[in-house]
């Protein structure tokens, strides 16, 4: 199976509808749902019956090792999710202030933490307890997108998404788009 010229799980995809029409299901197969949320890590995930109904689904039969170790952490992680948000990103989300206050819904200490995580494996547990923090409500395909492509360019794409509250809604792009010194004076962190 190649997947290396489309974007698996991206919004729109025939994985991401096969991924929430699967997520979807674990409402009615409340047993399902039970027994991958028990689990630990991805390959107590392949053991359940509910994960191979997903792989076959989204058309994995003959996926490579890391695109069945991804899906099992998608897997896992999306069962913890009680309600899709589709709204915003994954990332946003955990940037999202708690309401009535000036603080993060996921810490920027814990936010970084995940950023330094390497493999999708390590993502496992840390992403769970997110979804806790995020009420149980995720865009899941998000979610799935970031796991499948776990890597320096979705770190980055979080940390923009995480961080792109912070920016002045109100400043005009010509604003910061003056001379080189002030733009070198924005790179430095100085205005």
């Amino acid at each position: 199976m190649t997947n290396e010229h489309k974007q698996v799980f991206a919004p729109g995809s025939a994985e991401c509808g096969a991924l929430l029409k699967w997520w979807r299901s674990l409402d009615e197969r409340r047993g399902d749902r039970a027994t991958l949320r028990r689990c630990r890590n991805s390959t107590e995930v392949t053991f359940n019956p509910a994960f191979h109904k997903l792989r076959r689904s989204i058309g994995f039969q003959d996926a490579k090792p890391w695109e069945s170790e991804a899906l099992a952490v998608v897997a896992g992680v999306a069962s913890h999710i009680k309600e899709y948000n589709g709204r915003r990103k994954f990332a946003e989300q955990m940037g999202a202030n708690i309401a009535g206050s000036d603080r993060k819904i996921v810490s920027e200490l814990r936010f970084r933490r995940l950023l330094t995580t390497h493999s999708r494996e390590e993502l496992y547990v840390p992403l769970v307890r997110t979804i806790g923090l995020l009420g149980k409500r995720a865009n899941v395909c998000d979610v799935a997108y970031s796991i499948y492509y776990w890597g320096d360019w979705v770190r980055k794409r979080w940390a923009y998404d995480y961080y792109g509250g912070l920016v002045d809604e109100g400043t005009d792009v010509a604003e910061t788009q003056g001379s080189g010194e002030s733009q070198q004076t924005l790179l430095d962190g100085k205005i």
